[in-house]
């Protein structure tokens, strides 16, 4: 589970590895009102990657506990789990104001850069960076420590070829984000 603490409506993301290939797996999500269980299904290696995003109502701050099971065991399940990892949720991010995330450039095309960089945070904090859904590694947050200045990246991620329109990066947990346009 990558980041393994997150806020409401954080979006984190989970894999697994040494499994059977080609075979689907149940993953029941300990959070109330989490939704059904994820139905994921193991590649030709025995390996999966995924994304959840956690809801943002009666979703109190605790660790929550996420386990996976074949899909043979059915639902709810009545074998042991194969596998378990916890998910602390916490409050929302408190952040100073002057706490900025910039995108350079804005405006792309499909298939372009673009550096995200951020100015303003607590010297020496961890945070993440969500990539908006529909550019390319959208369930992989980008993870980030913010210098003795305040200061971090700038890291480049690709904008990919999604359609045109708007995109949100966002500090996860906050209301810290700026925005990206792709054009056609």
């Amino acid at each position: 589970m990558t980041p393994d603490r997150a806020a409401p409506d954080d979006t984190v993301s989970f894999s697994g590895t040494g499994l059977a290939a080609n075979h689907p797996y149940f993953i029941a999500i300990g959070i109330p009102n989490g939704s059904l269980p994820l139905l994921e299904t193991s590649d030709g290696q025995g390996s999966f990657r995924g994304a959840y995003k956690i809801p943002s109502a009666n979703v109190t701050p605790d660790t929550y506990r996420f386990c996976l099971y074949p899909s043979e065991a059915g639902w709810p399940p009545q074998t042991a789990p194969l596998a378990c990892t916890t998910l602390t949720v916490v409050g929302p991010t408190s952040l100073p104001p002057t706490a900025r995330l910039s995108l350079t450039p804005t405006q792309v095309r499909p298939g372009a850069y673009v550096s995200v960089s951020g100015s303003g945070f607590p010297p020496g904090r961890d945070f993440w960076v969500s990539i908006p859904n529909g550019l390319p590694a959208a369930s992989m947050p980008i993870p980030e420590t913010a210098d003795s200045q305040g200061k971090f990246g700038p890291v480049s991620t690709p904008a990919g070829d999604a359609p045109p329109g708007t995109y949100r990066f966002c500090v996860q947990g906050s209301t810290i984000c700026a925005t990206l346009t792709l054009t056609s």
